[in-house]
């Protein structure tokens, strides 16, 4: 009976090391008890959207199932489907595992950039269980959203024509005390010029400015944002400004104001021109059984008369095969214009493209890096195949100081072919 006993003890011990991790990483504890054995084994191999499946399936026999139903939480949250993991905690309140369940979906709220909406839900968990480990660190994790911070950024980009561009950023943000408003004030300094080489810059190099606030109202009906910025670009300054409606959180969204398109044209001549538009847009989300389907359609009306529009729509769907934790995703991207300009990219007739990626995350206890490359496949004669490389990261060097960055490369044919790249390196200071 002993080697039994220590066999049955061995495999307890394993089955707990599975199911702990921080909260950085993971929404909420598991309770290895009363599982089926299909779940509990695409659970402990990481096979979540199967674990969530299955789950799904078996709870309809046990609905009274808790430790069934925070390994479906789980399994939702870690495949991306956050919307109905969601429903499955807030279906434990009340249950043996209502502690770990509200730790889960203050994680959820915190990961979708919502720590003001998760820190009430830990301070209620910490109020009853002062040491419990998860709600303490999530707390910790979600207070460097919510403490005041300044960043400094300092960004570089280039084309496949020469045309290169440096910027410099400064920004304040913060909470107000009641975490109802959110709002913040920065300014860029930027150089533009026509070159091919980066350094040293040119006398003739084109030289602006930008100072540029936002206000959130967070506790008003659809968190209204407001974003302002006075540019002041080859000795013409201008007020530009967008609002932004979140209608159905999360899910449903419309923005419209002035922008400045010079600059976002990513061309010398554009800005020089001085060229504005006025925007108009809306987003789209939404989950199910299937995916997770993420769209957004923007259309401008450009100061020179020219109207142009893009659109993009993702899904990620729920099966995802891929081994080392990679997802996939597929989708569509279209642009076009009423005329084609030299000063931006107008395409006359439509640039159409399907989408296909994959992206991968890393989490680590003092900082997080993900990486995604993507295919673009020629749907219309406009178009033409290309790749496309991202990664950002952030690393915490004390608990109130972290450097991170941002790196995008791409070889988009517009039908000629080009190419940019970017890399913008920050610092970021909690108060």
């Amino acid at each position: 009976m002993q080697p039994l006993f220590l066999r049955f003890a061995l495999l307890v011990f394993s089955a707990s090391l599975v199911f702990s991790s921080d909260t950085f990483s993971q929404p909420g504890a598991a309770v290895p008890t009363a599982i089926p054995s299909d779940v509990q084994k695409a659970y402990e191999l990481s096979d979540y959207s199967r674990a969530a499946r299955l789950g799904a399936q078996a709870i309809v026999e046990d609905p009274g199932n808790h430790a069934l139903r925070l390994i479906i939480a789980n399994s939702l949250a870690w495949s991306g489907r956050t919307d109905a993991a969601m429903v499955q905690y807030e279906k434990l309140f009340g249950s043996p595992q209502e502690t770990s369940a509200k730790i889960g979906l203050a994680n959820l709220l915190r990961w979708r950039g919502k720590a003001h909406e998760a820190e009430p839900i830990y301070d209620a968990v910490i109020a009853r269980e002062p040491s419990n480990k998860e709600a303490l660190e999530g707390k910790k994790l979600g207070d460097r959203s919510l403490r005041p911070q300044v960043s400094k950024g300092l960004s570089f980009a280039r084309d496949s024509s020469g045309f290169t561009r440096i910027e410099s950023s400064t920004d304040y943000s913060r909470f107000s005390d009641d975490r109802s408003i959110r709002w913040g004030i920065g300014y860029v300094l930027g150089k533009d010029r026509e070159s091919s080489a980066l350094i040293p810059l040119s006398k003739s190099a084109e030289k602006y400015a930008s100072i540029r606030g936002h206000i959130q109202a967070l506790a008003w009906p659809s968190a209204p944002r407001l974003d302002l910025s006075v540019a002041d670009g080859f000795n013409k300054t201008r007020l530009y400004g967008l609002v932004s409606l979140d209608l159905v959180p999360d899910t449903v969204g419309v923005r419209s104001g002035f922008v400045n398109w010079g600059r976002r044209a990513f061309n010398g001549g554009a800005q020089a021109a001085y060229l504005f538009a006025r925007q108009a847009g809306f987003y789209f989300n939404s989950e199910s059984s299937l995916g997770s389907i993420r769209s957004r359609v923007d259309a401008y009306r450009i100061s020179d008369g020219n109207f142009v529009w893009d659109a993009e729509a993702t899904i990620a769907p729920a099966w995802q095969p891929l081994p080392f934790a990679l997802t996939w995703y597929a989708g569509i991207a279209a642009k076009a214009a009423d005329r084609t300009e030299a000063l931006y990219w107008s395409p006359s007739s439509t640039y159409g493209l399907g989408l296909l990626g994959v992206k991968r995350s890393w989490y680590f206890e003092r900082g997080d890096l993900s990486m995604g490359l993507q295919a673009g496949i020629k749907l219309t004669d406009e178009a033409r195949n290309n790749v496309s490389f991202s990664a950002n990261g952030k690393y915490w060097l004390t608990e109130s100081l972290a450097i991170g960055f941002d790196a995008y490369a791409n070889s988009a044919p517009r039908p000629s072919e080009y190419s940019q790249k970017t890399l913008n390196i920050n610092l970021l200071r909690l108060w």
